[in-house]
């Protein structure tokens, strides 16, 4: 390098290279990234020789040789007095060689940062004359490092529980500041341990090919685990993994997220819907969730009681199909339909039948809302049904009691009435007879009108009782006799287009009740029986000993268990009209014209039956026979 004299060619201006040694160290010192300078002790920081290639900061080095411009303009100025105090420092420190960074401004105003290392040369103990500089631009080392600490300060400023752990050893090389906050590790504490000694659940040494072996063929390994505090108390985390390599190695980068509110949340959730399905469970009411396919997806332990099936046989059932009556399947699944595409609003009341095990049918009061999720589409309906249908039962038997108080009312006055008819016609019976001696024939009519009335006083008697709400006379009963009685009495006057038969079960025990009331209900069922075959048919009055279940004490509370006898009278004349069944047992109901009827002999019949503590039940069709049956408590039921 050329020394500094007065005479001599400016430094830095190289001379022609002529070859040789010198030649080429020269154009190595031009080419090479550093800038060699050399400048004279003192605040101008005079430049004696500065090397080509000074050229990258934007002036020559002729400029900076001849003073045109000096290396302290060249100096970022907020960098100017930090450089000139730590220079004093060095030199007082007696440091000769030391290594200085700072900013350089080139002419187009852009910034470069440049490492300094720096020689100071004098004699030994002596001042400072001169210092030697290997400037080298160091832009984007900088750059780099101040883009990792802005990287490392968002990371530390995040919430994410982040480290990287080398795969071959295990052991943690960065973790964030919020994973030591979250553990109560410091950084310095993190990086001198291992993944096994923060991660209770790993056991044995760290084994970098399980973890490979876990992630084969995935990405991002996610997985739930646990982390060790530093008081050792867990704490619940969610843990995002990959594996990153590098030339020197492999890597695992992992995020940790705290799910301890989650799983609070979680567990929260659940011991609601748990006690949501205990509530569901203990209700006295029916839930029913369907979805628009009228599928059942929810069902409580009491519909599953009613119904007579377990949840797995009700629940992915269709509703509709399943368990409601073909004869209201389509228009309940028709207005279901509606309510789910939105045409109409849902019924928030209604009642209509369900079907059981075995095929019996319960009525059903029904408290209905749609679901909607979050966006407010229907997806199903709730419904909260109450079992009816004993309380429809025993307001049937109110509103039947009430009709037949107002028969007992209209009996009282026309039995009075009737009862002084009959005492006349007794009487002027008895005189005539008495009167007519030696006309067999005419006696004997008589005698049959007598005894007619007197029949026919007994049952006024009979209806005087059941008007005034008094006590039949119950007695033991033979029914078979009872009944022979009465087909023979009905024969006679049946005419020959009908046929009587009977059909009673020997050994049949005896009934208790009251033999004249029980005597003119049969007779008036057999009547109306030969009315309904005004062509002729087949009257048939049978008995039998019946086994009643808990369905048939179901329907009528009121009987006391036990053994019944039942006579059933059936004709096969017309049968009854549907829309006339359900009014059979009405006061003055009747399908008769005025002449031949007054409509109260069904509903007596029913009366009467109910004080001997048994009941009736009929069965018809539209055309054909019909039937029905008394059912009265055997001696020892009763």
């Amino acid at each position: 390098m050329s020394r500094a004299g007065g005479a001599r060619k400016p430094a830095g201006r190289s001379a022609p290279a002529r070859g040789g040694p010198d030649a080429l160290l020269r154009e190595a010192v031009n080419r090479s990234p550093a800038v060699f300078a050399r400048w004279r002790a003192g605040d101008e920081w005079r430049i004696e020789f500065v090397s080509e290639n000074v050229a990258q900061f934007g002036c020559s080095a002729a400029e900076l040789v001849s003073g045109r411009v000096a290396w302290r303009d060249l100096t970022h100025p907020e960098d100017v007095p930090r450089l000139r105090d730590e220079l004093g420092r060095r030199l007082d420190a007696g440091d000769r060689s030391f290594i200085q960074e700072y900013r350089v401004v080139t002419k187009t105003g852009e910034v470069r940062w440049v490492e300094d290392r720096t020689t100071a040369l004098g004699p030994p103990g002596g001042a400072v004359s001169r210092y030697e500089s290997v400037i080298l631009d160091v832009t984007a080392g900088k750059r780099a490092e101040e883009n990792l600490l802005l990287f490392r300060d968002l990371l530390d400023r995040s919430n994410e529980m982040l480290s990287v752990i080398d795969m071959a050893t295990g052991r943690f090389i960065y973790v964030s500041e919020a994973a030591c906050r979250a553990t109560g590790f410091s950084r310095e504490e993190f990086l001198g341990m291992g993944v096994a000694d923060i991660d209770p659940t790993i056991t044995g040494p760290w084994r970098p090919d399980r973890e490979r072996e876990a992630r084969r063929g995935r990405g991002v390994l996610v997985r739930e685990g646990l982390l060790r505090r530093r008081d050792g108390a867990p704490i619940p985390v969610e843990v995002r993994s990959s594996i990153v390599r590098l030339p020197d190695g492999d890597y695992m980068v992992a995020t940790a997220c705290d799910v301890s509110v989650r799983r609070r949340m979680t567990d929260d959730l659940r011991r609601e819907k748990d006690a949501l399905r205990t509530y569901l469970a203990v209700a006295p009411v029916i839930f029913v969730v369907i979805n628009p396919e009228g599928e059942v997806v929810l069902v409580n332990r009491k519909g599953c009681e009613l119904l007579g099936r377990t949840e797995g046989e009700i629940v992915g059932r269709n509703w509709f199909e399943h368990f409601i009556p073909s004869g209201e399947r389509e228009e309940v699944r028709r207005v279901f339909d509606m309510v789910i595409r939105g045409d109409i609003p849902f019924l928030e009341r209604h009642e209509n039948a369900v079907i059981a095990a075995g095929g019996r049918e319960r009525l059903i009061e029904w408290h209905n809302t749609v679901l909607r999720d979050g966006t407010g589409r229907i997806v199903g309906s709730l419904s909260a049904g109450l079992d009816v249908t004993e309380q429809r039962r025993l307001e049937e038997r109110l509103r039947q009691a009430q009709k037949m108080e107002a028969i007992g009312t209209l009996a009282g006055g026309v039995a009075h009435d009737f009862n002084n008819i009959l005492a006349s016609i007794i009487g002027y019976a008895t005189i005539l007879k008495k009167g007519l001696a030696g006309q067999a024939r005419a006696i004997e009519d008589l005698g049959r009108i007598e005894a007619l009335s007197w029949r026919a006083s007994g049952l006024i008697k009979a209806l005087l009782a059941f008007a005034r709400g008094g006590q039949c006379v119950p007695e033991p009963v033979d029914g078979n006799a009872l009944v022979g009685e009465v087909a023979a009495l009905v024969g006679e006057g049946a005419g020959p287009r009908i046929t009587v038969r009977t059909d009673l079960e020997p050994g049949l025990p005896p009934v208790r009740c009251d033999r004249n009331g029980i005597r003119q209900v049969l007779l008036n069922l057999c009547s109306n029986a030969c009315e309904a075959m005004p062509g002729g048919g087949t009257l048939a009055v049978r008995t039998a000993v019946v086994r009643t279940d808990d369905g048939f004490f179901g329907a009528h509370p009121d009987m006391r268990r036990g053994s019944y006898v039942a006579v059933s009278v059936s004709d096969t004349g017309r049968g009854i009209r549907p829309e006339h069944r359900d009014r059979i047992l009405d006061p003055y109901f009747t399908t008769k014209d005025d002449r031949t009827g007054a409509g109260l002999g069904l509903s007596v019949s029913f009366g009467i039956v109910e004080q001997n503590g048994g009941c009736i039940e009929f069965e018809s069709g539209e055309e054909g026979e019909s039937r029905f049956t008394v059912f009265l408590p055997a001696a020892e039921t009763a």
